[in-house]
């Protein structure tokens, strides 16, 4: 296993076995990610970390969400993206095969890409590029309430684990006038979750400054 991925399981700690990926799935993706990830997945399948914070996804269950999502944009095409994990609030992990890593926040409708704004910044060893998808730690994977507070904790307290199908939501939607709060948090089902969020509006492809401010650089799709 690539020493990046390594260093993941290291850091997160041995991940929770969901299911194997069949050999028919690691076939259709050769070529498509990074072999890297192609041999992370055959050692642990689809998995999570935590208890669910951070899921790994099987991109092509994930495919139509992207198409909602991204439209018709000119630069990103979803079926050129494979949605990887996912976390527990909705956060979606993407390798670009074009631009390499690509957050996308459902919740806030907000994605961030350092190769889409500058493809000089680029990676050379693709191996690592995608282990960066996963270069942070356990809070950065967690959702900031109203008052700057993780939410993770608290909802699986509240209202127990998630099924291997499900994540928080917020109920109304952050985009529709909701507020970052607790009181505010449902399970629901991913899939389902994540496809009403990508139809409320275009994301907006955004810089993240110096000082933490968020810079608007245009709407995708």
């Amino acid at each position: 296993m690539h020493e990046d991925f390594q260093y993941v399981v290291e850091k997160f700690g041995e991940p929770e076995s969901i299911r194997p990926f069949e050999p028919s799935e690691l076939e259709s993706f050769q070529s498509r990610v990074p072999q890297g990830l192609l041999t992370f997945w055959e050692r642990y399948g689809l998995c999570q970390f935590w208890g669910g914070l951070l899921r790994l996804s099987q991109p092509d269950e994930m495919r139509g969400v992207l198409k909602l999502a991204f439209g018709k944009d000119a630069e990103l095409d979803p079926d050129r993206c494979h949605v990887v994990a996912y976390s527990a609030f909705g956060e979606l992990y993407i390798w670009s095969e074009t631009f390499q890593r690509l957050f996308l926040s459902l919740p806030e409708l907000r994605l961030r890409s350092r190769v889409l704004e500058d493809v000089s910044r680029r990676i050379d060893d693709e191996d690592r590029a995608v282990a960066f998808l996963f270069a942070g730690e356990k809070h950065d994977m967690d959702f900031l309430d109203k008052d700057r507070k993780l939410l993770y904790a608290r909802c699986r307290s509240r209202l127990g684990p998630l099924e291997t199908d499900e994540c928080y939501g917020f109920f109304p939607t952050l985009m529709l006038g909701g507020e970052a709060d607790i009181d505010a948090v449902r399970r629901v089902k991913a899939l389902e979750h994540f496809a009403i969020l990508a139809q409320i509006d275009r994301p907006t492809f955004v810089r993240i400054l110096a000082d933490g401010q968020v810079e608007p650089l245009r709407q995708i799709g």
